[in-house]
């Protein structure tokens, strides 16, 4: 696929409408690559190993906190239903 088309493609994404994989006047949506010449240099190829480094920590950071507000809520939510376990086990041995 051309880079031009591709772009159109990109721009107008008609997948997103069509139900078909080829419509009769477009290039055929399934193609696997699109030949780029222009590619154009990713920031992070330009950065510094030490501010990729940052970067790595400022998302692990990230999801260490995400992971720890996770674990608190199920910590919660475990001592909730510990708390209503024994309270429907007194509630059995007292029926019995």
């Amino acid at each position: 696929m051309c880079t031009e088309c591709n772009d159109r493609f990109e721009e107008e994404k008609p997948w997103l409408l069509e139900r078909k994989a080829a419509p009769k006047d477009l290039h055929n949506l399934v193609h696997t690559m699109v030949l780029n010449t222009q590619a154009a240099v990713d920031s992070e190829s330009n950065m510094s190993t030490n501010g990729r480094l940052a970067q790595l920590e400022a998302k692990l950071d990230k999801y260490a906190e995400e992971n720890q507000a996770f674990e608190t809520a199920v910590t919660v939510r475990l001592q909730k239903l510990e708390e209503l376990l024994e309270r429907l086990v007194v509630a059995v041995t007292r029926a019995a």
